[in-house]
């Protein structure tokens, strides 16, 4: 499940408590953090990762 796909569980997910449902969040996290990590990880401490004109486009 990508990070689009997160976006997309309703407000109904928040009482999933089922183990099955906690895992996958878990390994998504796990992914989206070790893709952080392949793009930024040489750059950390060094610069921001966050693009603020993007981020506040349109503001």
């Amino acid at each position: 499940m990508s990070s689009t796909k997160l976006l997309e569980l309703g407000y109904s997910s928040k009482l999933n408590a089922e183990w099955g449902f906690l895992t996958m969040l878990r390994d998504e996290g796990r992914q989206a953090a070790a893709a952080f990590l392949t793009e930024h990880g040489d750059t950390l401490g060094r610069r921001s990762s966050l693009d603020l004109d993007q981020l506040l486009e349109g503001v």
